[in-house]
């Protein structure tokens, strides 16, 4: 049970799947000759990488989100997820940032780079023009922001 949602077997196997094949990913022996592209930004001292996603399963349209934390070095720090139920894909894309940047904060980081594959969630947390957001969770990150780099 999450958050009063049963899962079946196969969600959680696969959800629990997902997860290791992640952390699998970069645990490899150093002599292992595969590497994980960045941005094209060197990171270096103690900045830190965020990715983040949602997903929605089509035929009920419940929402997760979760994001992985990663040193400059590419380095697996955490990951995480949430159970959002229904929602819309710009609050679950605004969730995985908000709750990564929370755990980054929790961590002790302040130098974090924020990788997200949505262009609308960018411009709606930098959107000066609303800096009164009728949108709590908007506030919320940018709250958390003026907190790093």
């Amino acid at each position: 049970m999450f958050q009063d949602v049963s899962w079946s077997i196969d969600e959680v196997f696969k959800s629990s799947l997902c997860w290791a094949k992640q952390f699998a990913s970069v645990q490899k022996p150093k002599s292992d000759k595969r590497s994980i592209t960045f941005s094209s930004l060197v990171l270096t001292g103690n900045w830190i990488q965020m990715y983040t996603d949602g997903t929605v399963k089509a035929n009920f349209g419940f929402v997760t989100v979760g994001g992985v934390i990663r040193d400059h070095n590419g380095k697996w720090i955490l990951g995480f997820n949430r159970y959002l139920g229904i929602c819309l894909v710009l609050e679950a894309e605004l969730w995985a940032i908000y709750d990564g940047l929370d755990l980054t904060l929790d961590q002790g980081h302040d130098k974090v780079l924020i990788n997200t594959n949505s262009m609308e969630v960018v411009w709606a947390i930098q959107d000066m023009h609303s800096k009164d957001s009728n949108s709590t969770l908007i506030r919320r990150i940018r709250q958390l922001l003026a907190k790093i780099d």
